[in-house]
């Protein structure tokens, strides 16, 4: 089961010939400036040891944005994490029912554990970085060193909602025959920048 979510993290980054990760990189330069103008407004609690401790001699914003980010990432991406668990029942029941047979037991078991691995993957990989972002403002590495890290998060969050949101897409196209709009305007972003990969790579 490890290795499901570990090949689920790949799946995200190779998506469509990285088509995913190209679109997270420009969006992720419009959302970290909104993490840190919302970072500046917190105020550490002067009353509190921990605080206290935890925020001695450090720049408070470094140390509020990646738990803000991760937080943030968390929250969207368990939404979408569900939507895509429940559409995705709902076309299998569908499809099911258009056999000739039914199958009586139509959820398979190892498909919700699939789901499990694959989200414990993106949390496991996205705590890393967050862990490793707050460390190095800790230990007061250098600022280039925590916003490439901070950058990063941020860019595999994008990736990893948008792999999801596509995946909402696809169910509801299995159960109802087409797409809504959002959806359909998500894919021909991706195929165009898919379409772009292969011509470079066809180029190359």
């Amino acid at each position: 089961m490890i290795k499901e979510a570990y090949n689920h993290v790949i799946n995200i980054i190779v998506f469509k010939r990285y088509s995913n990760l190209w679109i997270a990189i420009p969006l992720s330069f419009i959302c970290i400036p909104f993490l840190c103008s919302y970072a500046d407004s917190f105020v550490a609690p002067k009353d509190s040891i921990i605080f206290s401790i935890l925020f001695e001699d450090v720049k408070t914003k470094n140390m509020v944005v990646p738990v803000i980010t991760e937080t943030i990432g968390i929250l969207f991406y368990i939404l979408f994490n569900v939507l895509d668990l429940i559409t995705g029942l709902q076309a299998s029941k569908w499809e099911n029912l258009q056999k000739a047979n039914p199958d009586k037991k139509w959820v398979k078991p190892e498909r919700l554990y699939k789901t499990l691995w694959k989200l414990l993957g993106v949390l496991f990989m996205t705590a890393l970085f967050t862990v490793l972002a707050l460390l190095m403002e800790i230990f007061k590495s250098d600022s280039f060193f925590f916003w490439a890290v901070m950058w990063a998060l941020v860019v595999f969050w994008i990736m990893a909602i948008g792999f999801d949101f596509y995946s909402c897409g696809e169910n509801l196209e299995r159960r109802y025959g087409s797409k809504p709009a959002i959806f359909a305007f998500w894919d021909k972003i991706l195929n165009a920048f898919e379409k772009k990969a292969i011509s470079k790579i066809d180029s190359l």
